[in-house]
């Protein structure tokens, strides 16, 4: 993988995102007029709307963008910390690249939530840079038990909330 050239195509994507930001009301209203008729033609006004819209909060579509990479990058950084820890070695740098584009192909609709499809990608895109699979696809595997236990936890405290609130009003009408 020759770097320059994945520094080309990242300078590309983010020049490509920083001009659609720009130019966001001129799209919007080209797709407005050129929308057809139909049910197709009421989605892509449906988009013109939210994208100018959003035009129009810039500021807000910024700090979502900004707050959603650094989420993002926290979340590739720990998947690497868990990969080190499991001895498969990856570098951090390696995680930040693979871990998005994973993430990608995890949205589509062939498995259950993404759930093999992830670790493919990410021990196919991890395997350029010399990493072993089996360590980036134990990573991912500990990453995706954590996000489950996390969930579990959260309906087992919403399930816990909901029974005790009717004993509370009980109470306090009694």
């Amino acid at each position: 993988v020759d770097p320059a050239a994945l520094g080309l195509i990242a300078a590309a994507v983010i020049c490509a995102g920083v001009a659609g930001v720009a130019f966001m009301k001129p799209i919007a209203g080209l797709l407005r007029n050129r929308a057809p008729q139909g049910k197709a033609g009421i989605i892509i006004r449906d988009v013109a709307d939210a994208a100018t819209e959003m035009a129009s909060r810039r500021s807000a579509l910024l700090g979502c963008t900004l707050l959603s990479i650094a989420i993002q990058s926290a979340f590739a950084l720990m998947n690497g910390a868990i990969a080190q820890n499991l001895g498969a070695g990856s570098s951090y740098a390696a995680w930040l690249f693979a871990w998005p584009l994973a993430k990608l192909v995890a949205t589509l609709p062939v498995s259950f939530g993404g759930l093999g499809v992830r670790e493919a990608s990410l021990a196919g895109l991890m395997a350029p840079f010399g990493y072993p699979a089996a360590g980036i696809v134990a990573a991912s595997l500990v990453w995706q038990t954590v996000l489950y236990a996390a969930g579990a936890v959260g309906a087992s405290m919403q399930l816990v909330g909901r029974t005790a609130a009717p004993i509370a009003q009980e109470a306090s009408h009694g």
